[in-house]
């Protein structure tokens, strides 16, 4: 044990409480290649550590050698938060890591840094988790079953947002701890039926909750945005600013509302049509995940034109340089009527699902799991996460299971 290790352990040593540990999760706020942000609740006023490590058992003496202290903690939501960011990690490598006091230790979890120059990786994204508690577990039994490097969450956790649906929610999410104890990250956008407020104290997203997540040296950047907060504006120009710098091999967007939800009785977001669908296009922005509408779709890849016919609601089918929108949230969350299909859409239904991709330089490939079998999957390995376990079931839509977007450079 080094110096830094005893210090805080002499630290530890006086306190008397014994303490657990519950609601881990993990999340990426920064570069995912450095830096991780390890998330807990535990009991009041006590001072927990991560002690992290490369390897599992350094020297045979089960001994993880490096150690950090909780950076801030709080009560919200009737919980006792904990919060550890762990900064500069080294790029593509697995550490373990173990939360302690001195009256207690976790069991030991592993996660794994981001590569600089990923050759393929493995994202579920999704959202809409509130209401069918039921439905929400058999989802994230599937996420652990299928070990994605990360999950992409666009909103709506919870109906009402309260203390006892977030435990819950949180509870919940523990489902999605692989059986070897990998950690999932998450990817944070707020929904609507949460505020700023919640996701910025139980996640630590920043306030607003808008930002930017950059995957390896330019493979992939991430854009959260917020259709909760005032869209034209401070967002927008932010957006369209970090658009203008990126040099991101794929680009990703995500929020919440639609811009053209596939439910009749949605409102449309005719203020990001107006401020977003321009950048999106122009910047060459690939795949679009929107949520709220608690059905599934996937798009043609399309374009926003104002002389497009009223029927095409603001967008037509631009097959060589257009997005693909994909959603819209269904985690557990009612499902709705598919009433109001677009000339550009591919395929849409009203079914639980969350969207499977894997990205590497030349495409992105999307598959649809519907995961309420999910106890039938067989799991894989992190090692074989490209793999298509037996026993899941993928949406069969009428143009296919897979759909893939093939990389070209627009300009």
């Amino acid at each position: 044990m080094n110096i830094k290790s005893l210090i805080l352990l002499l630290f530890l040593l006086p306190l008397t409480a014994c303490s657990q540990v519950e609601k881990i999760r993990a999340v990426y706020l920064d570069n995912p290649s450095y830096n991780i942000d390890i998330q807990w609740v535990g009991k009041k006023n006590l001072n927990y550590a991560i002690y992290f490590d490369t390897e599992k058992n350094y020297h045979k003496n089960n001994c993880l050698r490096n150690v950090k202290l909780a950076d801030t903690s709080y009560k919200y939501k009737g919980m006792y938060h904990y919060f550890v960011k762990l900064k500069n990690l080294t790029p593509d490598t697995k550490y373990y890591f173990q939360i302690q006091n001195n009256n207690y230790k976790s069991p030991i979890y592993w996660f794994k840094t981001m590569p600089l120059n990923p050759e393929r990786i493995s994202i579920i994204a999704g959202g809409d988790s509130r209401t069918h508690r039921k439905i929400r577990r058999k989802a994230n039994i599937a996420v652990a079953k299928l070990q994605p490097d990360f999950v992409i969450f666009d909103g709506d956790f919870t109906t009402t947002s309260s203390a006892k649906e977030w435990k819950k929610w949180l509870d919940d999410w523990q489902l999605t701890i692989a059986d070897s104890g990998h950690i999932i990250p998450l990817v944070i956008v707020q929904g609507n039926h949460e505020q700023s407020k919640d996701i910025e104290k139980i996640f630590q997203v920043k306030h607003n909750a808008y930002y930017d997540i950059k995957i390896g040296n330019n493979f992939l950047q991430i854009f959260a945005l917020n259709t909760q907060e005032k869209i034209p504006g401070a967002q927008t120009q932010w957006f369209i600013n970090e658009l203008k710098k990126s040099n991101a091999h794929w680009k990703i967007v995500a929020y919440h509302k639609p811009m053209r939800p596939h439910y009749s009785e949605k409102k449309e977001g005719i203020a990001q049509i107006r401020y977003w669908a321009y950048p999106i296009y122009n910047y060459g922005v690939q795949l679009v995940l929107e949520g709220d509408t608690h059905v599934c779709k996937w798009t043609y890849p399309i374009k926003p034109d104002t002389t497009a016919p009223a029927k095409y609601q603001s967008f037509l089918r631009d097959d060589k340089n257009g997005t693909v929108y994909i959603g819209e949230g269904t985690w557990g969350a009612p499902l709705r009527q598919v009433d109001d299909i677009k000339p550009w859409t591919r395929d849409a239904a009203a079914i639980n699902q969350f969207k499977w991709l894997f990205i590497d330089k030349k495409q992105i490939q999307i598959r649809t799991v519907l995961y309420e079998n999910a106890e039938n999957i067989t799991g894989l390995k992190y090692n074989n996460r490209y793999t298509i376990p037996k026993g899941i079931k993928f949406w069969q839509p009428p143009h296919g299971s897979l759909l893939t977007i093939k990389y070209h450079n627009k300009n």
